[in-house]
């Protein structure tokens, strides 16, 4: 007679295991190359269950409910993205779920950590962007621009950037906000492609 098999541990709510859906969308968005992409991958990937997710509700009564969700569970939604500011005029990205009648599904929903990174790197938490760094020299040092590397620094630059304001109430130069990335990537972009970069996510001319 064969012995039952185990039943499979009940999944807990450990908030570091998690990453909301639009820190997940970062280092997907890094693969993908557009927004459409990576939300299209993003659904793909629930529905498959490549990617565990997870609903966190917080009840009228102030109850915290979190449901572990299966792959069954995103046939009744769809996700949808939408281009958004930041109150300080960043532009930024933000995903909504929607239920077959087209309603918002009330809610926050997460991405285990493990299967993000395993799968597409480590994400790039908004939340970083608002720890202080170590200087607060307002006209840094500039640098000779490093070698060309594939982590992204576009995606890393604009949360810097977005922590930056926040931070100081004013925009940054191109070489404060060129020594933010560096000091998280060790690579110094060119203080051209920074203005750029900064023109576009701030819609100047």
């Amino acid at each position: 007679m064969k012995a039952a098999k185990p039943e499979p541990p009940i999944p807990t709510w450990t908030p570091h295991e998690w990453v909301p859906f639009n820190d997940a969308l970062t280092p997907m968005m890094a693969s993908a190359g557009s927004p459409a992409l990576a939300a299209h991958d993003l659904y793909q990937d629930l529905r498959s269950g490549r990617l565990s997710s997870a609903l966190r509700q917080v009840l009228p009564n102030g109850t915290d409910k979190v449901r572990f969700l299966s792959p069954s569970d995103w046939e009744q939604w769809t996700l949808r993205w939408q281009n958004a500011h930041t109150p300080f005029g960043l532009a930024t990205i933000i995903l909504i779920m929607v239920d077959k009648d087209g309603q918002t599904v009330d809610g926050h929903f997460f991405v285990r950590r493990a299967d993000l990174e395993k799968h597409y790197g480590t994400p790039i938490s908004t939340a970083a962007a608002d720890a202080p760094t170590a200087a607060d020299d307002d006209t840094p040092p500039r640098r000779k621009p490093g070698q060309k590397i594939t982590k992204g620094w576009k995606l890393t630059a604009a949360v810097e950037l977005d922590g930056f304001i926040k931070e100081k109430g004013r925009r940054p130069s191109a070489p404060e906000l060129a020594q933010r990335v560096d000091k998280k990537l060790k690579y110094y972009p060119d203080e051209s492609d920074v203005r750029k970069l900064m023109r576009f996510l701030l819609d100047d001319e």
